[in-house]
């Protein structure tokens, strides 16, 4: 298991009661004040919340770029924390920022390929990685009419996790979680032609879990989503997810992947996790510190 456990899951029961206590607290600040408020209080905090993981985020920045480069580092390392604090304050107001106003400051691109993937009456899978404030392309998927159903896991903080659900409730976004059913969950979206979104890098369940290429090094990707959408005929469109201004979301669904046509289904389903791994690469070279899973994920040397 190169990748390790994920951090913010891997916590006891005493330390989840004690965060999920401070996160109410500081929620119940966040929300009350300005934005610009909001804003400080989130570049503050984000350092004491993510510089325990620092050694791994530059471990990962050097094996994926192939090169020892502390200048490149720290200009990443700075920006990705600017960038957590200012997505942990946002899913908080979010809450209660009034709909008008966040329809002002969202932008949805490409509903022309969502529209056209449904006419083909199989279901469609959005495919997501943890860029950019990733939680907010439901929210605006919503605000742009469309019903998503996502598949997540639950975190161990109880207050945050209401929060997460009073966000869901809000913008009538569906949510299965992994390990509960969700590859049926997933069937039964396909079939009553329904949009069924994936966040598709950071692995949480390792039976299958396959090594690919990722930078210049290897990150492990679980090939169950791909091996569903080529069993069940459905097109797969990427989500890309703008956050270069606070508080606006601008999130762009491109075109759906090519469909492979040779091999079992297995390589089939391998073939496609090569063009979703080629997307996020892509994704992560061009916005490198708009990638939350750099304290999430251990990129390794090991096929």
């Amino acid at each position: 298991m190169p990748n390790g456990r994920d951090p913010i899951n891997d916590v006891g029961p005493v330390k989840a009661a004690f965060f999920s206590l401070i996160y109410s607290l500081f929620r119940q600040v966040v929300a009350r004040g300005s934005e610009e408020r909001a804003s400080r209080l989130g570049a503050w905090i984000s350092p004491y919340l993510y510089n325990p993981l620092k050694k791994k985020r530059l471990e990962n920045y050097r094996k994926f770029f192939g090169t020892t480069d502390p200048e490149r580092d720290a200009r990443i390392e700075q920006a990705y924390l600017a960038f957590m604090g200012q997505m942990l304050i946002e899913g908080i107001r979010d809450e209660k920022t009034d709909l008008a106003t966040m329809r002002s400051r969202t932008e949805l691109q490409g509903t022309e390929h969502i529209e056209q993937a449904l006419k083909l009456g199989k279901g469609v899978m959005l495919l997501n990685g943890h860029m950019g404030n990733f939680y907010a392309s439901h929210q605006v998927l919503s605000l742009g009419g469309y019903k998503v159903t996502n598949v997540s896991a639950r975190v161990p903080f109880a207050s945050m996790e209401r929060q997460i659900n009073r966000l869901r409730q809000r913008f009538n976004v569906n949510s299965v979680f992994v390990n509960e059913n969700a590859a049926r969950a997933a069937i039964k979206t396909f079939r009553r032609n329904g949009i069924f979104s994936i966040f598709f890098e950071v692995v949480v369940r390792w039976d299958n879990a396959v090594a690919l290429p990722f930078g210049h090094a290897f990150l492990d990707f679980d090939p169950g989503p791909a091996l569903l959408a080529i069993r069940h005929g459905v097109p797969v469109l990427p989500v890309s997810v703008d956050s270069s201004l606070p508080y606006h979301h601008r999130i762009c669904v491109q075109p759906p992947f090519p469909v492979p046509l040779t091999g079992t289904d297995q390589e089939k389903a391998l073939q496609l996790l090569d063009l979703w791994r080629d997307w996020l690469q892509d994704e992560i070279t061009k916005k490198p510190a708009l990638w939350w899973a750099w304290s999430t994920v251990r990129l390794h040397n090991n096929q």
